[in-house]
């Protein structure tokens, strides 16, 4: 996934945090995780904790909960999970998975934040939501970042063997 793009991920994540917080605002899926995973494989270490803190602010700005707690929890993420940018695999079925650890451990993360600094919003939250977010975040990737650029990628394929013959 290191050939995506970070604007491409970027701009989707934001088209999707705006519409999601303006037409599904209980829609369970967490919109920049798979920014995160284009970002794993395209940017060091320190510059991809600060744009994480930043797009964290950026949800922050659409969010109803206390300002900075998801910018504190895609740091943490990051702060995570960057040195475990190995373990992420390529392919359909190794996108799928790298999106849905990454959104578990960020849903995970997420959880005791509420604890900490929203424990009115907190009773809407179980057990569920630790695996039904990213999978839902997980099928939002792949509809969104990976099967469009496979069917680019055909695409491309296509053009390139009708301009052979």
């Amino acid at each position: 996934m290191k050939k995506v793009s970070l604007w491409y991920s970027f701009f989707l994540g934001s088209i999707g945090l705006v519409i999601g917080s303006a037409f599904f605002p209980s829609f369970p899926f967490i919109v920049f995780v798979p920014f995160l995973v284009i970002l794993f494989a395209s940017v060091s270490y320190i510059p991809a904790l600060w744009i994480s803190a930043l797009v964290g602010l950026l949800v922050d700005l659409f969010s109803s909960f206390p300002f900075g707690l998801h910018a504190i929890a895609y740091t943490l993420t990051t702060f995570l999970l960057y040195k475990q940018k190995k373990v992420l695999q390529e392919g359909f079925f190794g996108f799928f998975f790298s999106l849905f650890f990454i959104g578990c451990i960020f849903t995970a993360l997420e959880l005791p934040l509420f604890l900490i600094f929203d424990k009115e919003n907190i009773g809407a939250w179980n057990i569920i939501d630790l695996i039904k977010n990213p999978f839902f975040t997980a099928l939002f990737g792949l509809v969104c970042i990976f099967i469009p650029i496979k069917m680019w990628d055909i695409f491309l394929l296509l053009c390139k063997r009708r301009r052979v013959e």
